[in-house]
């Protein structure tokens, strides 16, 4: 019995044939609807399979796998992920009460230095562009 070009697409040699595991309860399961537990990661989906539920260990827990036509010739590990999604969470500064009070007078001081400077830019630029007063004022708030 020769493998179908699609069971063929793997590292394996085509004369070995694809590798899978002889699930005795495979009738069973397609005839109930039961979901079949495996361990057997590297397990080559068959057309047979298609249809079939497994649970896919992935190192912690099982996870369940409903097999489609167009998982045919894969592995059942490619669909049990082991590894979570990586989520990163917000960076929160742990500062103490002296460091923070120095962090906000540092602050202060920047704004008392660049506000006038910014405001005596914007009404240089208000005088060259002749900007109305009331927009003037707007940019003066800031």
């Amino acid at each position: 019995m020769r493998p179908t070009m699609q069971l063929l697409k793997s590292g394996r040699s085509a004369w070995k044939g694809p590798y899978f595991v002889a699930f005795p309860n495979l009738r069973e399961a397609i005839a109930n609807h039961q979901a079949i537990k495996t361990k057997a990661r590297s397990c080559t989906i068959l057309p047979n399979f298609v249809g079939v539920r497994f649970m896919v260990h992935n190192g912690r827990d099982y996870l369940p796998v409903l097999v489609t036509q167009d998982m045919v010739g894969h592995k059942l590990g490619e669909f049990s992920h082991t590894k979570k999604k990586f989520n990163p969470k917000c960076v929160t500064r742990h500062l103490s009460s002296s460091a923070a009070s120095n962090w906000y007078a540092g602050r202060q001081r920047i704004s008392k230095v660049i506000i006038p400077v910014l405001r005596y830019l914007c009404f240089g630029l208000a005088s060259v562009y002749s900007i109305n007063y009331v927009s003037f004022m707007l940019i003066q708030k800031v």
